[in-house]
């Protein structure tokens, strides 16, 4: 089996101002070639679970549009 390296292809999802926090990514390939990742949410400093989040992205992980995050998917807690 041939083992690859790890390096650092794009950004997901960020917050400037480290209030939210995105963990825990889910990858799934459409069949029309887009990629969709879904991330757990959590706020800062209280560490209190959120939202889902959902970004898209349509150039195979080159760039994952930011204006494409829904943070208000699923249940809130």
């Amino acid at each position: 089996m041939e083992v690859g390296n790890w390096e650092y292809y794009s950004t997901l999802a960020y917050d400037p101002a480290s209030f939210i926090d995105y963990e825990e990514p889910a990858l799934l390939r459409l069949a029309d070639g887009r990629l969709v990742c879904f991330l757990r949410t959590h706020i800062n400093p209280t560490q209190d679970a959120k939202n889902m989040a959902m970004v898209i992205s349509e150039d195979d992980g080159f760039f994952m549009d930011s204006s494409k995050i829904y943070e208000h998917m699923g249940l809130s807690f």
